[in-house]
């Protein structure tokens, strides 16, 4: 099983990989209608964790300057993973839908709660009906192609760590664009 990614001092992300998803209509209505609380996001988009360790971090300091562009830290997390600025897009692009078979799910917990984000979480993950992977499964399934296109990088003869690299810049710059 997945351990607990550390954010800060207080915070956790706990994350999975669902593969194999047999219910993803009903896991995305109940993403939309807030039934779910937790970020859900394409499988194969993701190339690495870390980048989702990334736009939480980046999510926790928006909600605490009081500076989030979304309404919840879950889809400000997803935010946080778009390049660009459109948040119609970075849900279109990012979040899954209908016809996705994988998905990532991840939540923020506190670290002096691990056993009740834990739980959250578990109960969470059991509402979608697929395989629960490793989160290192990501490094050898992800779309190289979904990921040119989102962001307009070029991940051809790339290794899995160069990728990375190149989104977490292009996640950097956002920062600096009107």
């Amino acid at each position: 099983m997945n351990h607990p990614i550390l954010l800060d001092t207080e915070n956790v992300l706990y994350a999975a990989v669902v593969t194999d998803v047999q219910n993803m209509t009903d896991v995305v209505q109940r993403i939309r209608t807030g039934k779910l609380d937790a970020c859900f996001l394409k499988g194969h988009v993701l190339p690495d964790i870390f980048i989702t360790a990334l736009a939480a971090r980046h999510a926790l300091a928006s909600q605490l300057s009081g500076s989030m562009i979304t309404k919840t830290i879950q889809t400000e997390i997803l935010y946080s993973l778009y390049p660009g600025r459109k948040i119609t897009t970075a849900f279109a692009q990012l979040g899954p839908c209908d016809s996705d078979t994988s998905l990532v799910a991840i939540l923020i917990g506190k670290k002096d709660q691990h056993e009740e984000s834990k739980k959250c979480f578990d109960e969470i993950l059991d509402t979608v009906e697929g395989t629960i992977r490793p989160v290192t499964y990501l490094r050898t399934h992800f779309d190289r192609e979904a990921i040119n296109q989102i962001y307009g990088i070029n991940t051809t003869d790339q290794n899995v760590d160069v990728i990375v690299n190149d989104i977490v810049t292009k996640l950097a710059l956002k920062g600096l664009q009107k």
